[in-house]
């Protein structure tokens, strides 16, 4: 009988749980063999990629902040009308909302929806508490985010083929490369901005 701490069994869990272990989690994101040092070596480059986009906006890092902001809004309404179209085409086409290239669409969007709000609040925060003295850690922080949300859409539009293909029988369900540079990227960026906007208050 599967435990709390059995991380081999898709969603294995105890009867005084709530989930699986935590090393029954790691496992999951993680993956095995080689995948590892991929998740890993994706995530360093999304780092990489925030930190040459801040040293190369260096001179206006309050700007930097602000265009990712604006950015955001856009993603949202393209987002937003793109759905808008599908859903009307399907009006007129039988099963096109259980087409593949729907449900990335839509998963894309589900998960912006649930994030870019928080996102965008946190960079308001930030600008607005160190008006026109905006650091280098608060704009980074913003900024690798932003590549984080990247890597997520990449993982479920472009790297990643059918959407059901992230279960695996002895590791539950795992997050393929980009999915997981992804989340951890973005993860590691909100905590970044909330210490950011800790250290200001």
């Amino acid at each position: 009988m599967a435990t709390e701490n059995s991380p081999l069994v898709a969603g294995a869990a105890s009867k005084d749980s709530l989930g699986p272990g935590i090393k029954g989690v790691i496992l999951r994101m993680l993956g095995p063999g080689q995948e590892v040092l991929c998740k890993l070596g994706l995530t360093g480059i999304g780092f990489a990629a925030a930190l040459f986009i801040c040293i190369l906006f260096s001179g206006d890092l309050r700007k930097l902040v602000l265009a990712t902001f604006v950015l955001n809004g856009l993603v949202a309404a393209s987002f937003g009308f793109r759905m808008t179209v599908w859903r009307i085409a399907s009006t007129n086409e039988e099963g096109l909302t259980e087409t593949d290239g729907f449900k990335r669409w839509n998963r894309s969007q589900i998960n912006n929806s649930e994030w870019n709000p928080m996102i965008m609040l946190l960079k308001f925060v930030i600008v607005y508490l160190s008006g026109e003295e905006l650091g280098f850690v608060g704009a980074f922080s913003a900024v690798w985010t932003d590549v984080g949300t990247l890597l997520y859409f990449l993982g479920v539009m472009v790297f990643y083929d059918e959407l059901g293909n992230d279960r695996n029988s002895m590791f539950g369900i795992k997050l393929p490369p980009f999915r997981f540079a992804g989340v951890l990227t973005r993860y590691c960026g909100l905590y970044l901005m909330l210490l950011v906007i800790w250290a200001k208050i």
